[in-house]
């Protein structure tokens, strides 16, 4: 989000009153000009609204502002209950009219008790609070990257998307690898309020329908840089790979072979986080499946996708990859 000067500017909704806001949050970034007006991580100004199991992590980034709050900027009148903020990431040590702020560690340590585990899940220490309702027309993310104050999400996106291709690909290898540097370029230019890369489709930089050849190319190119295909043997585990490079804060682009119509193919998908236990040992390797559209669970040692349980590439198992390396200047 990008305002003007003395603009009402934030990542939800600049201006409300006598509304109901519940189990809703923000993510994005607001950029305001240098005398702004009243910002807010998730309502710019508020009034007489109520608020229940909100939350606001966007960064709040510009000059001064009349009123600047992680939540809220101006607010008369509200009731606030569970709702929060990230300190770290939103840059605003207090907020209008109430709410909790936390540090990025407290929350994602643990999801706060008030978040119903009926429609709310985390994953410890790699995301925020997400919502699971299937009644959603957007699959939340399980997991981000925080650098600083920069929340870095790579967007999972449907090879099925009509906006992509009007039917399934019959080139699903080199698409669906196309489709990861879809991820990759989105990913970046929402991170950085970025037009040429934010919106950004398959076929605008990365493949081409009359050769069918995938391409890394465009202005993704400036803040990304892919390394050296690498093979995994049958008997490796992720950990001295994929695991290694994503401990260095680096995506890995992961390829695997499935079954399809009694055939064995091979597809990729976007390797982001692993999940671990207390003592360090590792749960599963997160991906963004360009297919469903989902992020999807992958066990260590067995290289298979264990959840969701009925993941539509049959029995996928890693057998490559390529790590990537982002840099924001």
């Amino acid at each position: 989000m990008i305002c003007g000067e003395g603009s009402f500017c934030a990542g939800l909704v600049a201006s409300a009153a006598g509304n109901t806001f519940r189990a809703v949050y923000s993510s994005n970034n607001v950029r305001y000009g240098p005398n702004g007006g009243f910002v807010g991580g998730l309502i710019a100004s508020a009034a007489g609204n109520t608020l229940d199991k909100t939350y606001a992590i966007g960064a709040l980034i510009g000059g001064t502002a009349a009123g600047k709050g992680g939540l809220i900027g101006s607010a008369a009148g509200n009731t606030i209950t569970n709702s929060f903020w990230d300190v770290e990431t939103t840059g605003a040590a207090t907020s209008g009219d109430g709410g909790a702020g936390l540090t990025t560690d407290q929350f994602r340590a643990n999801m706060p008790a008030v978040f119903s585990p009926a429609i709310w899940g985390i994953t410890r220490d790699l995301s925020y609070p997400y919502l699971l309702d299937d009644g959603l027309s957007f699959k939340s993310t399980l997991a981000t990257i925080v650098d600083g104050t920069i929340i870095v999400t790579p967007l999972p996106i449907s090879q099925l998307e009509k906006s992509n291709y009007d039917e399934p690909a019959p080139h699903r290898r080199e698409a669906s690898l196309a489709a990861c540097f879809t991820m990759i370029a989105r990913a970046i230019g929402n991170t950085l309020d970025l037009e040429s890369l934010k919106d950004v489709k398959i076929d605008t930089f990365f493949w081409d329908d009359a050769t069918q050849q995938t391409f890394f190319s465009g202005p993704v190119t400036n803040f990304a840089t892919l390394g050296a295909f690498q093979n995994i043997g049958p008997s490796a585990s992720l950990a001295n790979n994929v695991i290694a490079r994503m401990e260095n804060e680096r995506l890995v682009l992961l390829r695997g072979t499935y079954e399809r119509g009694g055939q064995t193919e091979r597809a990729w998908m976007l390797g982001t986080l692993f999940t671990s236990e207390d003592d360090g040992t590792v749960i599963a390797v997160m991906a963004n499946d360009r297919f469903t559209g989902q992020q999807v669970e992958i066990d260590p040692a067995t290289k298979e996708v264990v959840s969701p349980s009925q993941f539509p590439l049959r029995n996928f198992k890693v057998d490559g990859y390529r790590p990537v390396t982002i840099v924001f200047n």
